[in-house]
């Protein structure tokens, strides 16, 4: 380990060094002490007076001391007036930092560098117009020192003056003929600091000295626009009052955009200021003056209207001096979006009367198609008298929107009140007009958004509830995959419904499995749906609750007559054959027994083997035995006794013919097909033999559920 040799050098440079400090430092103590005597007589010794000692030469100590005799002293001892610390400060300064006018006044005659600088390109002057010392000031200028010098920000003395709020500065250093309109980085000036930070003397002597009203910072932003933004009224007053009196070719541009094309009234307005606003609209600011966005204060102002809270009176009031000072009431932003359309959006009923009242354009739209009817119709506020008021006014009302969509529309997408949907109606919107996406109907649209008691009304009102969309889908089947049970039975009353869909590909039913709608399919089988329509991917019903392991729905299917074996009933080439071209029609691996095995459900497969109106398919079984024999990958998800048992289940049934009861009941509720139930009451038998037919003894939990859910229901009716 190395330690740092501290023996002392006896040698005569070592000797000659330790002399020097203990000099030195007996020097600046005694300017500490400032003992002058004792300096006097250290100095008449001969030995260098600049050696640095605590960081600094006894001059630097002496002028921070503020010892203007011992800085004589040592300046005619010959210590180095140029000496700088560590951040480049010269002895002026510090002189000037401390306000040491006549160590400052020293140094300047024995011509110290007046614009010296240090790491921040800050010159003695700066430092003057920082502190606001107007007689050091005066000094550093009779010696023509350079009043504009810019320190690294960009800030020449006067800036910085005018930052520190330095008045009197500010007119001594324009005074002494400092540029008034230089700026920093940013190219802000002296005019613009002082509107920005509300230094209202400083402005009125800047004015008083010719300095420039317009100018502009790198963000084309000027001194009214600052003033704006910090809502320094007093400014904003004072250039107000400088541009009534000045003369033509001097008044102050009240309307320069900054880069981002807003004006002053347009900043005002959107910081919610109304009393700056009112003062810019009095003195004459331009009413149709537009941003980069083109939006005209009409624009921001109406806007404001409904995002300010408390203050609506205030930002109304803007809106009315606007309008009355002729402002363009028609003219469109970037989205082409009116006065008129931003208020009927808004909700804002008391806007909408005055722009009517002003005769608005009422069959402008914007760059989507929209109308004020369909901003009406899609506001949150959701306000009936607007609506009525445009469509008095001359809005059409079946025009659409580029989305072909018209104002019906967007009063069903948005939930609008019901008010608005019956006025609609009632003014002759097209109950039948369909959107130009997916071709829906303000009935399709009524059901996607859950709006039961508008549904009802359009059905009502004579609208075609059998009108597909785009993917031939009907009302019903829309209602079926929503699971709005109430306006499927209204659908289904009307008795113009069409009940089984239009394509394979929308059949109601199905629809209502899928989204395990339960009430809804049983809905639907009591209303006389074909229960075995084959589906575009060649599944009945009952297919596809065995397919979705859905055994609730099975036995719904089944209690109310679906064929098990439908499928094979189908004749001709269909999709399927395709999809399994070893296999003939009907297809092993569609049948519902083969999906309840492979969903190991034993419920399913003991209520399909019970609820074959024939014996069960022996080539069914038969190849189903095989399967589990056979198959490898069941080991996986089937344990060997389970599959055992599955194999004797099988065997038995292929084995033991059913019983001649059984075939009857088989036979009869094959002839009675769908809805048995209704059928059977008519039939001149026991009970008991009914309830065979019926197949109670499987069917009667189900039952005994949906009675309790029925009870349920009308509590919750009758607490409501």
């Amino acid at each position: 380990m190395n330690f740092r040799d501290r023996t002392q050098d006896n040698s005569r440079a070592g000797f000659e060094k330790r002399e020097k400090r203990r000099q030195i430092r007996k020097l600046q103590d005694a300017i500490t002490a400032k003992d002058v005597s004792t300096v006097k007589e250290i100095l008449e010794d001969d030995f260098d007076v600049d050696f640095q000692y605590r960081g600094q030469t006894a001059l630097q100590q002496a002028v921070k001391e503020g010892q203007e005799e011992i800085c004589k002293l040592l300046i005619d001892k010959g210590a180095d007036i140029g000496a700088c610390d560590a951040e480049l400060n010269s002895l002026l300064h510090i002189a000037c930092k401390s306000g040491y006018e006549d160590i400052a006044k020293l140094l300047i005659k024995n011509n110290a560098d007046i614009n010296a600088l240090n790491d921040f390109n800050t010159t003695p002057i700066s430092v003057c117009a920082l502190t606001g010392d107007k007689s050091i000031a005066n000094l550093l200028i009779r010696e023509n020192c350079d009043l504009n010098y810019k320190n690294l920000k960009g800030e020449t003395p006067l800036v910085v003056a005018t930052q520190q709020r330095h008045a009197e500065m500010v007119e001594f250093l324009i005074q002494s003929n400092c540029q008034t309109d230089l700026g920093d980085e940013n190219n802000s000036n002296s005019m613009i600091y002082a509107a920005k930070l509300g230094f209202t003397e400083i402005l009125q002597i800047l004015i008083k000295h010719g300095a420039q009203l317009n100018h502009k910072d790198r963000q084309g932003c000027t001194p009214l626009y600052h003033a704006v933004k910090e809502h320094q009224i007093d400014i904003i007053k004072e250039i107000i009052k400088y541009h009534s009196t000045a003369v033509l070719d001097k008044r102050v541009q009240l309307d320069t955009p900054s880069t981002k094309g807003m004006t002053p009234l347009l900043v005002a307005i959107t910081n919610n200021y109304p009393d700056i606003a009112n003062m810019l609209l009095d003195a004459g600011c331009d009413v149709d003056k537009r941003d980069r966005l083109q939006n005209s204060p009409i624009h921001v102002a109406v806007r404001q209207v409904s995002l300010v809270f408390g203050q609506e009176e205030e930002a109304m009031s803007v809106v009315k001096k606007i309008v009355h000072l002729g402002c363009d009431i028609n003219v469109g932003d970037m989205e082409g979006k009116t006065p008129l359309i931003l208020s009927a959006f808004a909700g804002n009923k008391e806007l909408t009367e005055l722009f009517l009242k002003k005769n608005a354009d009422v069959t402008k739209w914007t760059t989507t198609g929209d109308t004020a009817l369909h901003a009406a119709c899609s506001s949150i506020k959701s306000q009936p008298e607007i609506v009525e008021m445009l469509v008095k006014a001359g809005c059409r009302i079946n025009d659409p929107n580029n989305n072909g969509e018209i104002p019906l529309f967007s009063a069903l997408f948005n939930r609008a009140d019901m008010r608005i949907i019956r006025g609609l109606v009632k003014n002759g919107s097209d109950l039948n007009y369909r959107e130009k996406t997916n071709l829906l109907s303000p009935l399709h649209e009524a059901i996607i958004q859950n709006l039961t008691e508008a549904a009802i009304f359009l059905i009502e009102s004579g609208c075609d509830i059998n009108k597909p969309n785009k993917h031939l889908q009907q009302p019903l089947y829309t209602a079926c995959e929503k699971g709005n049970e109430k306006i499927v039975q209204y659908l289904l009353s009307t008795g113009k419904c069409q009940i089984n869909g239009l394509v394979s590909t929308a059949i109601p039913l199905h629809v209502a499995m899928l989204n395990n709608h339960g009430r809804i399919v049983e809905i639907l089988a009591k209303a006389g749906c074909n229960l075995n329509k084959i589906n575009h991917k060649c599944l009945s019903p009952i297919m596809f609750a065995a397919e979705q392991n859905e055994l609730a729905m099975a036995k719904l299917l089944l209690k109310f007559g679906c064929d098990l074996n439908a499928q094979a009933k189908v004749k001709g080439m269909m999709k399927c054959c395709l999809m399994y071209p070893v296999d003939k029609h009907p297809h092993f691996e569609l049948e519902p027994l083969f999906f309840a095995v492979t969903h190991k459900n034993q419920d399913m497969i003991d209520l399909f083997l019970h609820c074959y109106n024939d014996n069960p398919p022996y080539w069914v079984m038969q190849l189903l035995i095989k399967f589990l024999k056979e198959i490898t990958q069941l080991n996986a998800q089937m344990t060997p006794d389970q599959k055992k048992e599955l194999i004797v289940l099988f065997l038995k049934s292929c084995k033991l013919p059913r019983s001649l009861q059984q075939i009857c009941r088989g036979r009869i509720r094959e002839t009675l097909g769908t809805l048995p139930q209704e059928k059977v009451k008519k039939l001149p038998l026991a009970e008991k033999l009914k309830d065979y037919i019926l197949m109670k003894e499987i069917f009667t939990e189900e039952e005994t559920k949906e009675e309790e859910l029925s009870n349920e229901e009308r509590d919750l009716g009758r607490f409501n």
